[in-house]
């Protein structure tokens, strides 16, 4: 994702697309770079188990605001004439 959408300007949907993607790399590197005991804590420090539906809910947020923009900038294109 990091070397396919590297895009940083046009508005705000492909800056967060790469912003995702470069955390998304990031974070996973840690993960695999981190031992075990490193990676608990984390997820301890976080509360991940108790803010679960806090993190879904930002996740789907964010996803849903992507779906919908994606959507109608592909509507806004097809309108145009432009590319499908």
């Amino acid at each position: 994702m990091v070397l396919g959408h590297n895009i940083w300007s046009g508005g705000p949907l492909p800056v967060i697309v790469t912003v995702i993607g470069w955390s998304l790399l990031i974070r996973n590197a840690l993960l695999l770079l981190l031992p075990a005991e490193a990676v608990v804590a984390l997820f301890e420090t976080l509360h991940v188990d108790q803010l679960y539906y806090l993190y879904a809910g930002i996740d789907l947020a964010i996803g849903m605001y992507l779906t919908y923009a994606g959507f109608k900038r592909y509507a806004e294109a097809a309108g145009r004439g432009g590319r499908r």
